[in-house]
């Protein structure tokens, strides 16, 4: 089954992602969706670039500056720090 699901992520902005699979799978996809835009704010954009700019240029993080990411920033500079251990490896 195809689906394409509609999430408001701030007011007037939204994403629709495309899924494909069992009606289980896409519940489950944006369940995950909703909870990623639903949960705190986080750093505003300028704050944001300069966080993980610093992070990707010199891999240090004020953990002051972690905490208050939200749960997608995170993910980025998590992904981020999986890069930095594979590029050692």
């Amino acid at each position: 089954m195809k689906s394409k699901i509609h999430i408001a992520t701030k007011e007037y902005c939204f994403i629709e992602p495309e899924f494909e699979g069992t009606a289980e799978e896409i519940v489950t996809q944006h369940d995950k969706l909703q909870l990623l835009c639903n949960e705190k704010e986080g750093l505003n954009t300028h704050d944001w670039a300069k966080v993980r700019d610093t992070y990707i240029l010199k891999n240090e993080i004020d953990p002051v500056d972690f905490e208050a990411l939200n749960k997608w920033q995170k993910l980025v500079i998590n992904q981020v720090k999986l890069s930095f251990k594979k590029a050692k490896e």
